[in-house]
């Protein structure tokens, strides 16, 4: 993680400096919590404070950090499937997305309820749902395994293997 770190947080830091700067200038600086949690790359933790932030391109490294972290076991696992469950694992994955549409109509909701968030504000659980779902490092989890099951399938196509 650290050695990863290294090589992005500089310059994170001299951009969460210069938009701080530039906020203040304008009146604008988040509070002290935001700042030290957008300095620790925490911020997409915390739904509350996700849309308050500086730097709001800058949520998806806080989801780097949590898969830097569990790379290696994650390797481990991926690395010693077979072909069809690392296919039956990516074809698991790629469901997860659709049960935000799926579960609104097995609970007969309205398949739009998303629509009622508006940035910044986290005051409903709507509100709390959507910036959830947008930013949190566990609701992008399963795009970075399904980038290593996908190495993981490439190299048995390349070994010439039977794939399924």
């Amino acid at each position: 993680v650290l050695r990863r770190a290294v090589n992005i947080y500089p310059l994170y830091g001299v951009g969460l400096v210069l938009a701080f700067l530039i906020a203040k200038s304008q009146g604008a600086a988040p509070s002290d919590t935001v700042l030290v949690m957008q300095a620790w790359l925490l911020q997409a933790w915390f739904p509350n404070y996700t849309e308050q932030t500086l730097n709001m391109q800058c949520w998806f490294l806080c989801c780097l950090v949590l898969y830097w972290l569990f790379f290696r076991f994650l390797y481990r696992i991926v690395s010693a499937m077979s072909a069809t469950v690392v296919v039956v694992t990516m074809l698991t994955l790629y469901f997860l997305p659709w049960l935000v549409i799926i579960l609104p109509i097995a609970m007969d909701e309205d398949v739009y309820w998303y629509q009622d968030h508006i940035f910044g504000h986290h005051d409903s659980p709507v509100d709390f749902a959507v910036v959830f779902l947008k930013f949190h490092p566990f609701t992008f989890t399963h795009i970075f395994v399904l980038g290593m099951l996908l190495a993981r399938l490439r190299s048995f196509v390349d070994s010439g293997n039977k794939v399924v």
